[in-house]
C-alpha cells in the first residue's frame, strides 16, 4: 500500500484522533448537561446543537466496504 504521508505522521493519528473524541465527548455531555426539563428553551437550544451529530451519517471506511461486498453486500 502506498501511502503519501510519512509514516512519522500517519502514527500521531491516532492520538489526535482520541483528544477530539474525548473533547467532543466532553462538550455533548455539557449541552445534554444544560437542557432542563423545566425550561423548554434550554431543551431546544440543546436539540439544535446536537442536531448536526444526530443527523450525521457515517460513510463506511474502505474496509468495512469491502467487508461488506464479501459478505454479499446484505445491510442490516
Amino acid at each position: 500500500m502506498v501511502h503519501s504521508v510519512p509514516a512519522e505522521e500517519r502514527t500521531a493519528v491516532r492520538p489526535r484522533l482520541d483528544t477530539l473524541t474525548d473533547s467532543l465527548r466532553h462538550s455533548v455531555a455539557a449541552v445534554l448537561g444544560s437542557a432542563q426539563r423545566k425550561k423548554p428553551a434550554m431543551k431546544e437550544l440543546a436539540d439544535a446543537l446536537l442536531r448536526p451529530l444526530t443527523a450525521w451519517q457515517a460513510t463506511p471506511g474502505k474496509k468495512a466496504a469491502k467487508e461488506s461486498g464479501a459478505a454479499g453486500g446484505v445491510e442490516p
